[in-house]
């Protein structure tokens, strides 16, 4: 029996349980996340994507190995030539690798930690990070945690300025650049908009708020004003 096609067999033998692991390491992750609802999704996939690509692809490396049994049962029995069995070993090879690099990529950025990740991937990574300096996906992940902590906060504090910026008498509003509001404090929305909050008002544009008013039979004009001021600030970007 040739050396050559037992080395190759072995190899093929690593690939394939590398991919298979790896199916299983990433279910295994989907798991927790759907047991984890309010992890940050910023720093993973859909759980429920990651189950259903986890059990299907599981099935790819299993069928990939039986296959390459098979050949190498014929090349065994004479009924297949090395270099044919070679080939085959070849593509099942690539199969697993593509499967691994996959699985990889998915892993780094739905930030599953190192220490899921299978023993060759896990040891093939450390050497990547140390050899060229990658970016090491456990710092990665808390580098995110990090913004994201600071996300919430300044969402936290927008809803501070947005609660101070409702109690002035200053008219205060923002628009887009389609001219729609974005935001109008109180003020705004009581004495130009005639409604009490800004439900009516964000996502339209004065335009449209001031033909409504029309239609209910008030008198209404200052849309025509907020228009001139839009295109001197479009014009003048200021």
């Amino acid at each position: 029996m040739s050396i050559t096609a037992i080395l190759v067999l072995a190899i093929v033998f690593l690939l394939s349980v590398e991919s298979l692991f790896w199916s299983f390491s990433i279910n295994r992750h989907s798991v927790w996340l759907m047991d984890n609802p309010n992890y940050d999704r910023r720093l993973a996939v859909s759980s429920k994507g990651l189950a259903i690509a986890g059990w299907c692809v599981a099935f790819a490396p299993m069928y990939l190995w039986v296959w390459e049994m098979y050949s190498f049962a014929l090349f065994k029995a004479n009924d297949m030539s090395l270099p044919e069995f070679l080939l085959h070993s070849t593509i099942v090879g690539i199969s697993d690798l593509v499967i691994v690099f996959m699985w990889t990529m998915i892993a780094r950025y739905g930030c599953l930690h190192t220490k899921f990740w299978p023993i060759f991937s896990g040891l093939f990574g450390k050497f990547m990070i140390k050899k060229y300096g990658g970016t090491d996906i456990n710092k990665y992940c808390a580098y995110m945690k990090k913004w994201s902590e600071i996300d919430r906060l300044s969402e936290q504090h927008k809803q501070l300025i947005f609660k101070f910026a409702d109690t002035m008498k200053d008219l205060l509003w923002t628009k887009d650049q389609h001219r729609r509001y974005t935001y109008a404090n109180r003020t705004m929305c009581e004495l130009f908009f005639l409604t009490p909050d800004e439900i009516n008002v964000i996502g339209r544009t004065h335009n449209e708020i001031a033909l409504d008013l029309r239609n209910q039979g008030i008198v209404y004009n200052f849309d025509e004003t907020s228009y001139k001021s839009d295109v001197k600030i479009m014009n003048e970007k200021k």
